[in-house]
């Protein structure tokens, strides 16, 4: 495998959102401290959006992998959930069990609500974390909502942070969701990385791997840019591969005409983007 021929601890560009990996421009800093205070104001919703593979999962379990003892996460894709099923996600996610023959709305509802109550008198901090939730529903949403309505004086029993595409935006504008959106207290929106971001971004990466941070030339740099178009998932999928393209040539580096053969087999939509990379205009 390349890591060993380029001195590599591991893969710098592996697709799974590892916050070790996280890098943290500008805008991944807003989006952290957004977070961070909506979390610790223990008070209703969180929300992160940006296109898909722009980094809000990592950025999120950057978040809840810093030092919080008294916190219980439930994990839940909100991907394609009707209520019910979102309902009873979230409850298996805090370690629920829906009673035979009892598995209503209502049900499902109590039976959280019982454990939101039981982790409060234990001084813990529930937190339901819902990625794709721009698929969910108004009654899946409107459901969620209804989890918050339970609180004492001082905080909500639980936190929920919703990650999504910025649809989900638009769906929380309707006005039959008024009221979801009125329980946001933090919201922040990633975008695309410019092409310095990115450049710093791939270098990023291969300084945590344990690799040269030159091992990619700008222009390779600069044609990763504009076939990721500036979206990390993106970008790691092409410079994964231009580093074995790079491996089976046997190149101590990583050039742009390994990155445009990387490329090679992009869909024919994405071929504009690769006569595009490959003018003189770029760097050599």
């Amino acid at each position: 495998m390349y890591t060993t021929y380029f001195k590599l601890r591991a893969r710098p560009f592996a697709p799974a959102p590892d916050p070790a990996f996280l890098f943290m421009s500008a805008q991944h800093q807003e989006a952290l401290a957004h977070l961070r205070y909506g979390f610790g104001s223990e008070n209703g919703f969180i929300m992160l959006t940006g296109p898909a593979g722009s980094g809000k999962t990592t950025i999120c379990r950057a978040l809840l992998a810093q030092p919080q003892a008294d916190a219980v996460v439930a994990p839940v894709s909100g991907a394609g959930k009707q209520a019910l099923e979102l309902l009873n996600a979230a409850g298996r996610g805090f370690g629920l069990r829906p009673r035979p023959g009892n598995n209503s709305i209502k049900a499902a509802t109590d039976r959280i609500n019982d454990f939101l109550l039981a982790a409060h008198a234990q001084g813990r901090n529930p937190v339901l974390v819902i990625d794709q939730a721009h698929e969910l529903g108004a009654d899946a949403l409107e459901q969620i909502r209804l989890l918050t309505n339970l609180e004492t004086n001082e905080r909500k029993l639980l936190q929920i942070i919703l990650l999504g595409r910025p649809a989900l935006e638009t769906t929380l504008a309707r006005h039959d969701l008024r009221q979801v959106n009125q329980r946001i207290t933090a919201r922040c929106r990633l975008s695309p990385l410019n092409r310095e971001q990115t450049a710093r971004y791939i270098r990023h990466r291969l300084r945590v791997a344990g690799g040269r941070d030159d091992l990619f030339s700008p222009a390779a740099c600069a044609v990763a840019h504009v076939m990721g178009r500036g979206v990390p998932r993106r970008i790691n999928r092409l410079c994964h591969h231009a580093l074995l393209t790079a491996f089976a040539r046997g190149r101590a580096s990583v050039d742009r005409k390994a990155v445009l053969q990387a490329a090679a087999g992009a869909r024919p939509a994405a071929r504009p983007l690769m006569r595009l990379a490959a003018l003189h205009f770029l760097p050599l």
